[in-house]
């Protein structure tokens, strides 16, 4: 197994992803700060938030299962669309509900495009070498998402200041920069192959028929709901976690050390460069340890750097916490995702991406509204909240699959099957 060796067509969406990671960081980093600068208050950015991740997760359901049936790649470029209007609205909208209706259409457009464009990239590899190309995936969004960040934390001020406008106004060119590099997407997603919809039909032979062929139709197998159920419970006990606490980043560091954008630029790029190296390792981990096992241990250690971003008075040790934070309990995100998939028949797995990202995103898209006002009278409260909800979804997740770790499968035919997909692929 390795890192090397893909089709022309996955090759193109990790181009995309990286485009994906430009665009989209330049407008996540810099709005929860845009809110701010506007003067909001706590409760009404969680309210702004809220809607964000709520409109992120309402249609991930239906989106999936259209997916699977009508194809992967309409529902791609109809979330690439919402996702490059969504910062127009909030640079030429004014007051509050224009801000809403920005951050509707940027969440509708992630939950349309996420978990289209895995499952049609899933198509690309065979199952084995699957988690290998969602890690490289994710790693080319992160490493580009950290340049981005880097240079995001300065430009506001530096549009400011070389074109004689505003702060606010810097954010706002800043945030058409980014419709800019998620516009150049399009091209490489209309060039995207897509495999037709198998005819689910079995022919069958009357005994001694000489004749024509005769179809019978057979349904997908079922939908394996007590395996979906036992993943999407510990991703709703996550999400419950991070909506206190993962939206807020930005301000929190603001609000607790008056952190300038310039220096959260710096300490988020580095968080993304080692949250993207992270993606490179879990792989190997997962194949020797077993990806429940891996998942398991990351987040652990997750929690630990959690409770001690709360505790301390120091900025430097709670940047230090957070970077451990947020790079050990996302690394894990490719291998779920592809132990997820590797549960379900292959006619579910878009269903299953998006069932799980759903219970992940409903909650998170709702505590937000919650986080926003305890806050305001307590900044080390969500925290604990968040790590005790972490405890519980962790050990629920190890004890409900530990006895299905993926550690030691194989696949005889997986180097045929990979020069298969391969030569579709070109």
């Amino acid at each position: 197994m390795s890192f090397s060796g893909y089709g022309p067509q996955a090759k193109a969406m990790m181009f995309a992803t990286i485009l994906q990671g430009v665009g989209g960081s330049f407008f996540w980093f810099l709005f929860t700060l845009y809110l701010g600068e506007l003067m909001y208050s706590p409760g009404a950015i969680g309210i702004i938030l809220m809607i964000m991740g709520f409109t992120s997760t309402l249609p991930l359901l239906p989106a999936g299962y259209l997916g699977d049936r009508f194809g992967r790649k309409i529902m791609i470029v109809t979330g690439l669309t919402m996702t490059v209007i969504s910062p127009f609205i909030v640079i030429f909208g004014q007051g509050f509900l224009f801000l809403c209706i920005g951050a509707t259409l940027w969440g509708l457009g992630g939950s349309f495009y996420g978990p289209a464009f895995l499952a049609l990239m899933s198509e690309k590899v065979t199952e084995r070498r699957r988690k290998y190309l969602f890690s490289l995936q994710s790693f080319g969004g992160m490493i580009s998402g950290a340049c981005t960040i880097l240079i995001a934390g300065f430009t506001p001020r530096f549009l400011s200041g070389i074109l004689d406008i505003s702060i606010l106004d810097g954010y706002k060119t800043t945030f058409a920069i980014a419709a800019f590099f998620l516009l150049l997407e399009y091209p490489i997603v209309m060039s995207l192959d897509e495999k037709k919809k198998e005819k689910l039909v079995l022919r069958v032979f009357a005994k001694g028929c000489q004749g024509p062929k005769q179809k019978t139709k057979r349904s997908p197998p079922p939908i394996p709901w007590k395996t979906i159920v036992l993943l999407c419970l510990p991703m709703a006990l996550l999400g419950i976690g991070a909506g206190l606490i993962v939206p807020f980043f930005q301000l929190y560091f603001v609000w607790r050390f008056n952190t300038p954008v310039e220096i959260l630029g710096i300490l988020f790029s580095i968080t993304q460069f080692f949250w993207g190296i992270s993606y490179l390792i879990m792989p190997y981990v997962s194949d020797r340890i077993g990806s429940v096992k891996a998942i398991s241990i990351v987040q652990t250690l997750a929690i630990v750097a959690l409770i001690g971003i709360p505790i301390s008075p120091s900025f430097h040790f709670v940047a230090m916490m957070y970077i451990i934070r947020m790079v050990s309990m996302n690394s894990a995100w490719p291998i779920l995702q592809s132990y997820s998939i590797g549960r379900v028949p292959k006619e579910h797995s878009s269903f299953t991406l998006s069932a799980t990202n759903f219970s992940f995103n409903v909650p998170k898209g709702l505590t937000p509204g919650i986080g926003g006002y305890i806050y305001e009278y307590n900044l080390e409260l969500p925290f604990f909240i968040c790590a005790a909800f972490y405890i519980v979804a962790t050990i629920l997740f190890f004890v409900s699959f530990r006895g299905s770790d993926d550690l030691g499968s194989s696949n005889e035919d997986d180097d045929e099957g990979e020069q298969a997909v391969r030569s579709e692929d070109e």
